[in-house]
């Protein structure tokens, strides 16, 4: 740091003076007396000794000095630093009990971590530390596998074979279908997957559509402040990693594998019993717990369906305009037709596609929400879309058999009249 040291911040306080070495210990200003005094400090007999040896007080508070030479008679240099050391002293300010830190980097003087990384990071003209994440709802040895994960700092298999470990293989121990690394370990093992996916599917936020494990964490450390959804994602997702970490452990040096279902109820009781420990602002009910993930649930699942009808009303849009303007821009009843077969084909092709698609969306949606009464309205205006797609498609369908029959009329009224 160059002459900005800590000890330009962080000095020490002396009261009763025995903590504190009177001549090694920087207590008077940034430079401990042995350097400000070298000629003294060579005379001292006892050159450990505390402020409490050499500074008394009597019964009026005026400071009494008890210096130890080596030597019975001090020359007149000798004389005159004494006498310039016991002025800065007689200017000190003595607290009152023990002697005690005090940190000058903010102007009410309290310390705290945070204003301490600021000092640094000032000092050394670094940028802020972005991939830093702090929820204090999490436990910090958690938040510091997250934090080390960010910075591909995980010891997985693939990371100690690069720093030289030899290794039988690198190969993930759980699949042993690709090398462990973290990207794998974490998102793409077919464990990991398995659990993102039913940890989006209960507790309403899509991790899996993330695509990596460092998107996750990205996309949760660039959301901005620590909002109640921020602080809860990051609460779940620091609880399956905590998991995923301790099942390969469990693994690698215990041979004990647990279940799927087992490790997805350990994360939901884990990010349970963390909000329940930590947090102030949920209450510590399991029943409300329940609810306020129901809520963030079902956010998203309107935000889903809203999606899905907007979707839905384009493609009707799109399918009206395309006829009602081959209609009316063409007047060649054999060109309109081959326009037609390929374009309705095409779109019919993409209506059954979707057709198919909102069908499993459906039954999906009502495996999931059997036991919620809520959804049962969701579900029945999205099959009254599938069922007015299908009105639509079915119409389409007697369009094409209608335009067959004129082609074919066409191509007969030139044979009849031969």
């Amino acid at each position: 740091m160059g002459d900005k040291r800590i000890c330009s911040v962080i000095r020490r306080h002396v009261g009763d003076g025995l903590n504190t070495l009177f001549w090694k210990h920087a207590w008077f200003g940034m430079n401990p007396f042995k350097n400000v005094f070298p000629n003294l400090f060579s005379i001292e007999s006892q050159k450990n000794c505390t402020v409490a040896h050499r500074i008394k007080k009597d019964a009026g508070g005026n400071i009494i000095f008890f210096w130890e030479w080596n030597r019975v008679s001090l020359n007149t240099n000798l004389m005159q630093e004494c006498q310039d050391l016991e002025s800065m002293l007689l200017a000190y300010e003595f607290k009152c009990g023990r002697d005690g830190w005090v940190w000058n980097g903010d102007i009410n003087n309290n310390f705290s971590t945070k204003v301490c990384r600021d000092w640094i990071e000032d000092q050394q003209g670094l940028v802020p530390v972005n991939n830093i994440f702090w929820c204090k709802w999490v436990p910090p040895k958690v938040l510091c596998l997250v934090w080390r994960l960010s910075l591909n700092r995980i010891p997985v298999l693939v990371n100690l074979g690069v720093r030289g470990i030899h290794l039988q293989s690198i190969r993930c121990p759980l699949c042993l279908l690709e090398d462990e690394d973290e990207e794998h370990l974490f998102f793409r093992c077919p464990l990991a997957q398995e659990i993102w996916r039913r940890i989006s599917w209960w507790a309403g936020f899509d991790f899996v559509y993330s695509g990596s494990i460092h998107n996750i964490l990205t996309l949760i450390r660039d959301g901005g402040e620590m909002g109640l959804m921020e602080k809860m994602k990051m609460l779940i997702a620091s609880s399956a990693i905590w998991s995923i970490w301790l099942c390969r452990n469990n693994w690698n040096f215990k041979r004990i594998r647990r279940s799927i279902d087992c490790l997805v109820d350990e994360i939901k009781l884990q990010a349970f019993t963390w909000v329940d420990q930590r947090g102030s602002k949920i209450s510590s009910d399991w029943e409300k717990w329940k609810e306020f993930l129901a809520m963030a649930e079902k956010m998203v699942t309107q935000e889903q369906h809203d999606d899905l009808t907007e979707a839905l009303t384009d493609l009707f849009a799109n399918v009206s305009a395309m006829i009602k303007g081959d209609l009316q821009g063409t007047n060649n009843i054999l060109k309109l037709l081959e326009n037609m077969n390929l374009k309705v084909a095409e779109e019919y092709k993409g209506f059954g596609d979707v057709a198919s698609g909102l069908r499993v969306f459906v039954e999906q949606l009502k495996a999931k929400s059997e036991n919620f009464d809520v959804y049962v309205q969701q579900i029945d205006a999205i099959e009254q879309q599938v069922t007015d797609l299908e009105v639509v498609i079915s119409m389409l369908d007697r369009y094409v058999s209608l335009l067959e029959s004129k082609v074919q009329s066409v191509y007969k009224m030139p044979t009849s009249s031969s």
